[in-house]
């Protein structure tokens, strides 16, 4: 056996041993049973599957970590799911996943990612008998790469350095094992082209330099609207003030949320009165929804969740609380100024949808984690803050900053399109060779 299989074989094994503790520990605690629960496979789902791949030629899965990633492969799989002949699955890693899909009019087949497990990942492939599999930047399990590359060609896209590899031997020869099951890898940039070559022992025919389909996706945003917040348009319209300047805390987490509100303690009421905040929590659970109303009421500041549990929208409060996924991307057209959620918590989030629509944008400490958060810091167009008294400063500088034209920032984003056609380019070769 083969020094690959092998490690294969004890990492499913170390997870099959891990999943039996958890359902022990499941008879204790109802929340992780239901977590356990939702990641097995039914017989019911695979039938289904199985039924549906019968009736075409050819199978795509799309492996995604969440919301984010689907919206970076929805170029690519939008071009290919017209197709009588196609069938797309997306596998999601992140429950939000599905929950944000929900929301779209996508019409995607889709499950949530079972535990990396040899048996687990069996069922599905034997069931989808995928063409080409395609992972979107993160997920790189054992065993799913181990099977997928097997019965299918198994592309990487949108891949860039990876955060933290620099200076770890271990982490480097984990992630060169790890790349080393990819037929294809689909490079960011030539820096990152460079990098791989330098790190990991990969062959140079095996990278690509495509870009990143986000940017496709985020000139997409400007143009139009999505379903999901066309339905919910009107009710918007009442509730949102536009007389007053909008700040935007989009993919908010709770330390964000925290330092928000602790920043308004900072501002001068004149000043403040000119504002309305609109928190967009990352995951808007009940939980985290009523945190935020009693932050607000500790503050002495109105908040009303949208949308509207009685459906009447038409109160201008300080503070409105988005309770549903799948409309940030559309609410910052109405930005004066963003504040992007995750980098107080563990990692920036998506700082090209705001900044495509041409307003400043800030973000806390932990934001090295995306590239065009270090390129919009290092270019003056965002803000890196670290507490609430320096974000009540760029709140109040930014005030007296005239939103930047969002067709220079479209032409800007025009420079890094056509990723799609280039990622299209390398699965319709995959296609011809017939694997």
């Amino acid at each position: 056996m083969e020094l690959r299989t092998l490690f294969i074989n004890i990492w499913s094994i170390f997870i099959t041993s891990f999943l039996v503790l958890l359902k022990f520990f499941s008879f204790f605690s109802l929340s992780l049973r239901k977590k356990i629960l939702k990641r097995e496979l039914t017989n019911k789902m695979l039938q289904e599957l199985s039924r549906e791949r019968a009736k075409v030629e050819t199978c795509f899965i799309f492996f995604c970590s969440s919301a984010g990633e689907l919206e970076q492969a929805l170029p690519i799989i939008q071009e290919y799911k017209e197709d009588p002949k196609v069938m797309i699955l997306v596998i999601f890693f992140s429950e939000s996943g599905l929950i944000y899909n929900a929301t779209q009019d996508y019409k995607i087949n889709h499950i949530l990612s079972p535990f990396d497990t040899l048996t687990n990942w069996k069922k599905i492939i034997y069931a989808t008998d995928p063409t080409v599999t395609v992972v979107v930047r993160h997920e790189l399990w054992p065993c799913f790469l181990h099977l997928a590359s097997k019965h299918s060609k198994l592309l990487l896209i949108n891949a860039s350095s990876p955060s933290g590899t620099k200076g770890s031997y271990l982490k480097k020869k984990i992630k060169t094992f790890l790349y080393s099951f990819f037929d294809k890898i689909c490079l960011v940039s030539s820096l990152d082209l460079k990098f791989f070559l330098k790190n990991f022992a990969i062959q140079e025919k095996n990278l690509t330099v495509t870009s990143d389909t986000k940017y496709d996706k985020a000139i997409k945003n400007i143009a139009q609207k999505s379903k999901a917040f066309l339905a919910w348009e009107q009710e918007w319209k009442l509730t949102h003030d536009s007389k007053k300047k909008t700040l935007i805390v989009g993919s908010a987490w709770e330390e964000d949320i925290f330092n928000i509100l602790e920043a308004v303690d900072h501002l001068q009421d004149q000043f403040f009165e000119k504002f309305q905040i609109i928190i967009v929590p990352h995951e808007p659970t009940k939980k985290l929804v009523k945190h935020t109303e009693k932050l607000c009421f500790r503050k002495g500041l109105r908040s009303k969740v949208f949308p509207s549990e009685k459906g009447s929208g038409n109160e201008k409060n300080k503070i409105i609380i988005v309770g549903i996924l799948g409309i940030l991307k559309d609410l910052y057209r109405y930005a004066d100024m963003v504040f992007v959620g995750g980098a107080f918590h563990y990692q920036v989030h998506n700082v090209l949808e705001p900044a495509a629509f041409g307003v400043p944008t800030a973000f806390g400490p932990l934001y090295k984690n995306s590239r065009e958060a270090i390129e919009l810091v290092s270019s003056g167009k965002s803000c890196v803050t670290i507490n609430p008294v320096e974000i009540a400063k760029w709140w109040q500088a930014s005030s007296k900053v005239n939103k930047q034209d969002s067709k220079n920032i479209e032409k800007h984003l025009l420079n890094f399109l056509g990723a799609k056609q280039k990622v299209m380019h390398e699965i319709d070769g995959f296609l011809t060779s017939n694997k």
